[in-house]
């Protein structure tokens, strides 16, 4: 009989130790909003999920973490993250096929079915809490099936955004403005909803308090203190949700002037949509799948040159070299297995994608949010399409360099290497755990109705 039980090592000892300060300031944010959703903390504080993608496999001797739990070259710039992820080695599904994120992305081998983000959206739209997902792109690609990451409920497919100014209108329905918004923002929507809820509350706690002993009257009296200050600080205090979330806009007002500062931007939005409670939900396909729209140049310059654009881990000979060939899908990723020049290459475009995705985790970790910060309560899934040379065509979906990234109050298990046996059918599991994780839990997943319990705490 197959054992089918991951073999987990604790990562480095050493990224605990040197484990970094927050980069870049947090937003000033004002009291956490109360907004009563099932996918919700206790103390109304919300919970959130990103899904991620990146393109054509890794080179996974440059990617995974080595023999002695050390992070690998291309993965490193997430070091100082490493208590809060896991990464996994091994984890594989049925469907297969070549350039195909929708297998990745809705756990089916055709396209038609809705994806993962969408799902988790549609669960917290039932449970109160009506936002789109936030779909964003590092390079659009529109016209082909390889550029598609999301999914609606009806299988239509969901354009990615590319540009951050585009995508900060949609989200807060304004364009930027220095120091952000010159005027206060309107009353949010569900202010209504939270005045009325807050109502039934309190008059719930009036009806059930004279039946009560006098040292149970005395607690549900504290309730009742406690939902008028609610309702003071969150609805009759200016009756806005989002009144300190202007702060950290002034970067919308320029066009980002590179690849890498593009993606950074996109970083910058989920966490400031975070923050202002507009959106709980985002997916980032950090390139088109297969990489063929992507050239030399989206990895070279001021990104590397002094840490100008504030990706902490990327250094000036992290550059592609400048007479790499212009197509980097049908040289770079399909020949790097058999080309060390290549192979050098990927690990570096590989390099810079962990740069963007630990960027997007200091983010979350300096936004304050009740005793701790918006991170606390986030997870986030990164995956890829396989691990293999040439796209691992025909090869069915196996050895997904996959990264779960959680808060703490998530209650997913992080910290660990996770080798696991082949064959294992994870994948889809392992996104109905953070679904749950969200606090909204799916009931399917592709052909998967079971979370993976490893996952959890």
């Amino acid at each position: 009989m197959t054992d089918h039980r991951p073999i987990r090592r604790p990562l480095a000892r050493r990224s605990f130790l040197r484990r970094l300060g927050l980069v870049g300031a947090g937003l000033a944010l004002g009291a956490p909003r109360f907004v009563r959703t099932a996918h919700a903390d206790d103390d109304g504080t919300p919970r959130r999920v990103i899904y991620l993608g990146s393109s054509s496999g890794c080179v996974p001797d440059q990617w995974f973490p080595t023999s002695d739990t050390r992070f690998a070259y291309s993965t490193e710039p997430l070091e100082r993250h490493a208590a809060n992820l896991s990464i996994f080695r091994g984890v594989s599904m049925t469907n297969g096929g070549d350039h195909k994120p929708w297998v990745m992305a809705t756990g089916s081998r055709e396209s038609g079915s809705p994806s993962f983000d969408q799902l988790v959206a549609a669960r917290m739209r039932e449970l109160g809490y009506d936002q789109a997902p936030l779909v964003l792109c590092g390079e659009a690609k529109s016209g082909n099936h390889r550029g598609w990451l999301s999914f609606g409920l009806d299988g239509a497919h969901v354009l990615p955004e590319r540009d951050p100014l585009r995508a900060f209108a949609t989200v807060f329905g304004r364009e930027p403005s220095a120091g952000g918004p010159t005027t206060p923002p309107g009353p949010d929507p569900r202010v209504a909803v939270n005045r009325a809820i807050l109502g039934a509350v309190a008059g719930d706690l009036a009806q059930v308090r004279d039946r009560l002993s006098a040292a149970h009257r005395a607690r549900v009296l504290e309730h009742a203190d406690a939902v008028d200050r609610l309702a003071a600080t969150f609805v009759d205090g200016g009756g806005v949700v989002s009144g300190a979330c202007g702060e950290g806009e002034d970067a919308f007002l320029t066009a980002p002037s590179s690849y890498l500062e593009r993606c950074k931007r996109h970083m910058d939005l989920i966490a400031l949509a975070f923050a202002c409670d507009r959106r709980r939900v985002a997916s980032f396909l950090m390139t088109p799948l297969g990489h063929d729209n992507m050239r030399p140049g989206h990895y070279r310059g001021d990104a590397y040159l002094g840490g100008a654009l504030g990706l902490p881990g990327l250094r000036e000979e992290d550059q592609l070299d400048s007479d790499l060939p212009g197509d980097l899908h049908q040289s770079v990723a399909h020949h790097w297995a058999s080309n060390a020049r290549y192979a050098t290459a990927f690990a570096r475009i590989h390099r810079a994608e962990a740069a963007v995705v630990a960027y997007l985790i200091d983010r979350l970790k300096a936004i304050p949010e009740g005793s701790g910060s918006v991170f606390d309560h986030t997870a986030i899934f990164w995956t890829n399409e396989h691990a293999d040379p040439n796209h691992g065509v025909n090869a069915g979906r196996a050895r997904f360099p996959t990264v779960v990234i959680a808060g703490s109050r998530t209650g997913l298990r992080t910290g660990s290497f996770v080798d696991l046996p082949g064959g294992n059918e994870i994948h889809g599991r392992m996104l109905l755990s953070i679904a749950r994780a969200s606090g909204a839990e799916l009931t399917r997943f592709g052909t998967h109705v079971e979370p993976w319990p490893e996952l959890f705490a």
